[in-house]
């Protein structure tokens, strides 16, 4: 909402800068995300796929129990990680056909279909050019 009140704001521009403010404003949060997944701690289901149990359990405890490992929340967490990393052992031989497969292909079917009648209903465009035909509406000139 915040970016769709800066475009508008900026659609009265009557140079490139109408769109290259929004476009640099929507790089700060995104710098900001990008510096900060320097300090995000390794997922510990990551961790513990990889095998390196204590350091999921050191995360888990950081995360929801106050630095406890003992904590009844990390407790329950580690004990379901444990079976995830257990069954995608078992199930390691599955691939990326399977979902192409009759027991699963109307699944994958339903998915691809949201996808693309979502992509296809036009929300996109019409939030893209919203701010120039509200500014022609509120009787400001049209960017073009």
């Amino acid at each position: 909402m915040i970016m769709f009140y800066i475009s508008f704001g900026c659609s009265y521009i009557n140079s490139s800068a109408s769109f290259r403010i929004p476009w640099g404003l929507q790089m700060v949060p995104a710098g900001a995300l990008l510096v900060g997944c320097v300090f995000i701690p390794r997922s510990p289901r990551w961790l513990a796929r990889k095998g390196r149990w204590e350091e999921a359990e050191d995360v888990l405890a950081l995360l929801h129990g106050g630095n406890d490992k003992e904590h009844p929340y990390v407790k329950q967490e580690m004990e379901e990680i444990r079976n995830m990393v257990e069954c995608e052992k078992q199930n390691a031989d599955a691939t990326v056909w399977e979902l192409f497969k009759p027991p699963i292909l109307h699944r994958t079917h339903i998915g691809v279909s949201t996808q693309i009648w979502s992509q296809l209903t036009g929300m996109n465009v019409m939030m893209y050019y919203i701010t120039v035909s509200a500014s022609s509406c509120f009787g400001g000139e049209r960017v073009n």
